[in-house]
């Protein structure tokens, strides 16, 4: 498989992303991945408003990778309804970090932010 870099990748106006975050940019811009070529993904429907702790303590899901979006995002197999799809994904350093991704009807596109998960208490 084809390593990519995220700051390639995950470019506005490129592989149909409309607005990439500053923090994710700061986080994940040197890091290399792969795409794979065949993904189930997990997904599940909030039923009522939860924060990332929340989340990881209930749900407790799998850690995803850039390469995991980027398969997600080129597939369409993410939600469009205007709520985040969100992915757990470690930077370079290992911190873990909630990677958004939300599809902006109005321009057509996918805006892709990060949030910090560091302090969950």
């Amino acid at each position: 498989m084809k390593k990519l870099k995220a700051s390639k990748y995950f470019v506005k106006g490129k592989n149909g992303i409309g607005y990439v975050s500053s923090d994710f940019q700061e986080h994940f811009s040197s890091t290399e991945f792969e795409v794979p070529k065949k993904l189930k993904l997990e997904t599940r429907v909030l039923e009522k408003n939860m924060n990332d702790g929340e989340i990881l303590k209930e749900f407790q899901p799998k850690e995803s990778t850039l390469g995991e979006l980027a398969w997600a995002l080129g597939n369409d197999k993410l939600s469009k309804n205007g709520y985040a799809n969100i992915f757990y994904i470690r930077d370079e350093k290992n911190t873990l970090w909630a990677v958004s991704a939300f599809w902006y009807s109005s321009y057509g596109d996918w805006y892709v932010s990060v949030g910090s998960v560091a302090s969950l208490d």
